[in-house]
């Protein structure tokens, strides 16, 4: 089976992650509207990108994992307060996979799969290098 290819573009002033050119939410049933990520005053980006590279930061303003292993993929704010996109992010030599990506309630814990929880496999490559030129582009302040 090809990887998916991994992307990102923007919605407004926020970014969206993509699926072959498709923004994510139409990709993955049942993620409501928490699927964009970057709110220039509010967000916990810098983390949540090191965290799919499965890197942590030095800092950690924001909680973007959680105890069941899951990663904060998108959000529209803070995991604190706001809904969020998450999955289990495995990678491997070639591969970057997200497992079981759903729609989490941070308030009451509850999440919300399509018909089912979803796999997505990207080019391990192109998943990085996305990632990391999203990285070199956050001020400094963001750190």
């Amino acid at each position: 089976m090809q990887p998916l290819v991994f992307g990102v573009t923007t919605r407004g002033e926020r970014l969206q992650w993509t699926v072959d050119g498709a923004p994510l939410r139409n990709v993955v049933p049942g993620l409501k509207q928490a699927d964009t990520f970057g709110d220039p005053n509010y967000s916990p980006q810098h983390q949540m990108l090191l965290a799919l590279l499965g890197e942590e930061s030095p800092e950690r303003r924001f909680e973007v994992r959680m105890a069941t292993g899951e990663v904060m993929v998108a959000s529209d704010c803070s995991p604190a307060c706001c809904p969020a996109v998450t999955a289990r992010v495995e990678l491997t030599e070639t591969e970057a996979i997200w497992h079981d990506i759903a729609w989490r309630d941070w308030w009451d814990g509850s999440f919300a799969y399509g018909s089912s929880p979803e796999t997505l496999r990207f080019g391990r490559a192109s998943y990085e290098a996305t990632i990391r030129e999203l990285l070199a582009a956050i001020p400094d302040k963001e750190l």
